[in-house]
């Protein structure tokens, strides 16, 4: 069953009514509720599997990416964190997953909120809310994990590997 957008609203709609007559379910309503609303088809087929919704999706390939990134700034703000000298980053805000541009990357942005706030899986990594004016992410993270491939992914990095991971993503050239 595949729905448009106004039959979409109107499930999130029923969804919306389910969570407040059932306040022990309310949790897996709203879950399914805010995947409706952002049109994430992987977490509509995981709550109700007979709806197709029309929206946008990301390929198994591109939740990776997200996860992957995600990865890499818990292992940016873990290493940081742990390091005995901190020194050398002035603002620890430098290390906060800056997140997904929203107009191109609104599916990728959707994904990241999901792990971010839903699966718990993320739920420390440190982020920062976008604004409309921000620009696409996605190459300054495909950078910023072939920086990180160097290292073996690894989740205790020193003050200069930290530096040359961040660095790639400013550095189109970075190598």
């Amino acid at each position: 069953m595949e729905l448009k957008p106004s039959e979409r609203r109107i499930l999130s709609n029923q969804y919306r009514i389910l969570e407040a007559l059932y306040p022990q379910e309310a949790d897996e309503f709203r879950r399914a509720r805010e995947a409706l609303d952002r049109g994430d088809a992987a977490l509509v087929a995981a709550q109700a599997p007979f709806i197709d919704i029309d929206g946008p999706d990301l390929s198994e390939e591109e939740r990776s990416l997200v996860r992957r990134t995600l990865s890499l700034f818990e292992a940016l703000q873990a290493s940081h964190r742990d390091l005995e000298e901190p020194s050398g980053i002035d603002d620890p805000e430098e290390l906060l997953f800056p997140g997904f541009e929203a107009e191109s990357e609104g599916a990728f942005a959707g994904h990241a909120r999901l792990l971010l706030a839903e699966t718990g899986r993320f739920s420390h990594v440190g982020h920062k809310e976008r604004s409309d004016g921000d620009r696409p992410m996605l190459p300054a993270y495909q950078r910023m994990l072939e920086a990180w491939r160097v290292y073996a992914e690894a989740t205790d990095l020193t003050i200069v590997q930290i530096f040359y991971i961040l660095e790639a993503a400013t550095d189109p050239t970075h190598d």
